[in-house]
């Protein structure tokens, strides 16, 4: 849908409506497509509708807040998550706070995830390198540029290599 016009998807959902489907994985699939075309409105309304949401309902939609520049609610819902859902929480929910951490340009708000990160059940996403290429985006937009670059030194692969140049492509296109 994403790539059809805006009304299509729009049409698409509103068939999906009239008949009560309720498949978790197609709402997924909605929430990520309305916040993609800037309608978080109607990403609010699908997300509030889902009794049993999972976590791809959570990262969908916080990624849509991302998306909309709604970091507050963003990181809102990353903390409700954390506090009540912890076990659900992936590498992904907290590679999308990072990142909504880094578009606010708020290193205090950073810190907390990280810390939050660092908690024993979460202590193995910091191997991960979509993970680390976040913290090192996030540094480095907050202006830490020395503590950007330890991380990046103290993790030298060439996995972290290709990722960080990918990035760097993509955001040069």
């Amino acid at each position: 849908c994403i790539n059809l016009k805006h009304k299509n998807g729009e049409l698409y959902y509103k068939q999906i409506l009239s008949y009560n489907w309720t498949d978790i994985e197609l709402l997924n699939s909605f929430i990520h497509y309305f916040g993609v075309i800037k309608n978080i409105e109607t990403c609010e309304i699908i997300f509030n509708s889902i009794k049993n949401k999972d976590i791809i309902t959570y990262n969908s939609m916080l990624n849509a807040y991302r998306l909309n520049n709604e970091y507050d609610k963003c990181l809102e819902l990353f903390n409700d998550i954390y506090n009540n859902y912890s076990m659900l929480l992936t590498e992904h929910s907290f590679h999308i706070a990072i990142c909504c951490c880094a578009d606010m340009v708020s290193l205090s708000q950073a810190t907390q995830i990280l810390d939050k990160m660092n908690d024993y059940k979460f202590k193995h996403f910091n191997k991960d390198i979509s993970i680390i290429s976040a913290i090192i985006l996030m540094y480095g937009k907050c202006g830490d540029i020395n503590q950007a670059i330890e991380i990046f030194n103290n993790h030298k692969s060439s996995e972290l290599f290709k990722y960080h140049g990918l990035l760097c492509k993509i955001r040069s296109v």
